[in-house]
């Protein structure tokens, strides 16, 4: 309360003090019991009898020590002073991941399984100039993958050779330094048959400062994806791709909904729909997307059909402010846009001289 009171709670939820933290007894005269309550200020009260009720772990930090808060024992299971590693932790052994506030030095790639659901108070940011202007840095969750890292460029990853994940959920992050997020890989990788991602700010501005060409969304060989309010700064926001020439699926079926990027490499596509296997392997097909937006450098919003189809595609009030606007590349077919930036759409063939298939009608600009 705003006299600063804390309130300690048991294993049960049961209130066992309440008062100013001054009065709090010396752990030393403690029982064993009270020594693992856990104190908690009145601006956590709500989230306790909330969310935090729900979650199978809880993950936060104290004096560079991430630690992992059992969400019904309400005892601490496990600390480290790597926070990817207690993160790793709280994935591998339970189904509802929440994390509170702070700045998380992720050193190792977190890989993620089926039936999980990862979530931040908030999305964080640093201070920083976009495009001339300056954004205010901003609390809330973030995971900083160091400059120094190698070998890894997203967060979490999921990816197997043979069988694909489901149930991902991944709200309210903020990354520094990369990406979110891989599902699969262009080495004949599954992905995810099901995934909501909502509420994330990727930025690499921090470490990049003419823009990466690592995607903040990064998706391979997936069906059924959700995304929104997905914000990419100095990097491109999304990859959807296919490239199977050994495994036979088609994959998309997804909808995006208000992602933006800013300031991807003049050479990358801000959104890169990209289908490169064989054509009686693989497609991209029944895609949505709902307020995309590019502004700053990039190449804008790439439908790129290689060697097999990206098709039936649906894209409503893109404001793509960039110069080459909406691309279609060889192998495409069946695509409405409905953009609200002149820049319009280029035609262009593949390296097998393919063009896109442009039905009467099929566009509104």
């Amino acid at each position: 309360f705003p006299d600063n009171n804390v309130y300690c709670f048991d294993e049960n939820n049961r209130l066992r003090y309440a008062g100013p933290l001054s009065n709090l007894p010396r752990p030393d005269l403690l029982t064993a019991q009270d020594a693992k309550l856990h104190i908690i200020t009145s601006d956590e009260l709500f989230l306790k009898n909330s969310v935090l009720n729900t979650a199978s772990y809880i993950v936060f930090q104290n004096n560079g020590v991430t630690y992992v808060e059992n969400g019904q024992t309400g005892y601490v299971e496990y600390s480290s002073s790597n926070a990817a590693d207690a993160i790793q932790y709280a994935v591998n052994n339970g189904s509802r991941i929440f994390i509170k506030s702070g700045t998380y030095t992720i050193t190792q790639q977190i890989s993620l399984r089926s039936n999980i659901i990862i979530e931040g108070e908030s999305a964080g940011i640093y201070a920083q100039d976009i495009g001339g202007g300056s954004a205010p840095a901003a609390p809330g969750v973030i995971l900083q993958i160091p400059s120094t890292t190698t070998g890894f460029t997203h967060v979490f990853a999921a990816s197997d050779p043979n069988n694909s994940f489901t149930n991902i959920i991944l709200k309210h992050l903020g990354v520094t330094g990369g990406g979110l997020v891989r599902f699969g890989s262009s080495n004949q990788e599954w992905g995810t048959g099901s995934a909501i991602i909502e509420n994330v700010t990727c930025d690499a501005w921090t470490l990049y400062s003419n823009g990466t060409n690592i995607y903040c969304l990064d998706i391979w060989h997936s069906l059924h994806i959700y995304a929104r309010s997905v914000y990419a700064l100095g990097m491109p926001v999304l990859r959807f791709a296919t490239d199977f020439t050994t495994n036979t699926w088609n994959f998309g079926n997804s909808v995006f909904e208000e992602l933006f990027s800013n300031g991807a490499p003049s050479n990358v596509p801000n959104f890169n729909i990209y289908s490169a296997g064989g054509q009686n392997n693989t497609m991209m097909n029944l895609l949505v997307f709902i307020r995309p937006q590019t502004l700053g450098s990039g190449m804008g919003f790439v439908l790129d059909g290689e060697t097999s189809y990206v098709r039936d595609v649906t894209i409503i009030g893109a404001d793509l402010e960039n110069s080459l606007g909406l691309v279609l590349k060889g192998l495409v077919d069946s695509v409405y846009a409905n953009l609200h930036y002149p820049y319009g759409v280029t035609i262009c063939e593949n390296s097998a001289g393919n063009i896109p298939t442009l039905p009467v009608g099929q566009y509104q600009l």
